[in-house]
């Protein structure tokens, strides 16, 4: 029988190649910022140590490739392997990075990583892709949440939340040096941290597509 598949969001997730090594570099990155950074969070309704107010370089080229570009690769392959509508970018700049800590109890509230578009060269940038690198942490569980917003008929109503929300503390594979991808309008949460010392690499991936 004839079947329309829309757009939707997406979540993708896998382990980087030579966590430990690009660990212990980041980290030592990180000591020298992170006193600069510890009351300069911008924003009203969440605690944590950010730099996102910072433009701080934290991964070199190398670690991009294996934390942003490898896992977008894997990602793409496998969505447009199994899905009819394609993640066809034609090139895609790494808009923004940055390190999040995390102290006992910290946590963020519900956000998306949209941001405007962007002319480059006479181009049109979209927002396209954002991440979550799991650099260090030694709770049990991940503690990230997303949430779609939307009630999608004819499925269950949208307070039946196992199907409107992935908490990945219930996905044991998610877990430090992985990273989580997933489209950039998809709100999150970071639920609140129960051992000390969580360090995530946050980023933006802006796409043309002509």
């Amino acid at each position: 029988m004839p079947h329309f598949q829309f757009p939707c969001h997406y979540l993708y997730w896998n382990d980087v190649e030579d966590h430990n090594g690009i660990k212990d570099k980041i980290l030592s990155k990180i000591k020298e910022h992170e006193k600069i950074t510890k009351n300069c969070n911008p924003f009203s309704t969440c605690k944590m140590n950010t730099s996102i107010k910072y433009d701080i370089k934290i991964l070199e080229a190398c670690d991009i490739d294996k934390i942003v570009w490898k896992s977008i690769d894997n990602m793409i392959c496998e969505i447009n392997s199994k899905y009819d509508f394609k993640i066809e970018p034609k090139n895609s700049v790494l808009l923004s990075h940055w390190y999040n800590i995390y102290d006992k109890d910290d946590f963020q509230e519900q956000h998306s990583h949209m941001t405007d578009i962007f002319i480059i060269n006479g181009t049109k940038y979209y927002p396209m892709f954002s991440g979550i690198y799991i650099l260090h942490d030694n709770n049990v569980n991940s503690s990230v949440i997303f949430k779609q917003n939307e009630d999608l008929p004819p499925f269950r109503p949208f307070f039946d939340t196992s199907y409107t929300t992935i908490d990945t503390s219930k996905i044991k594979d998610i877990k430090e040096g992985s990273v989580i991808l997933f489209d950039s309008k998809l709100q999150h949460l970071v639920k609140p941290c129960q051992i000390p010392g969580r360090i995530t690499i946050a980023f933006n991936v802006i796409s043309s597509f002509n």
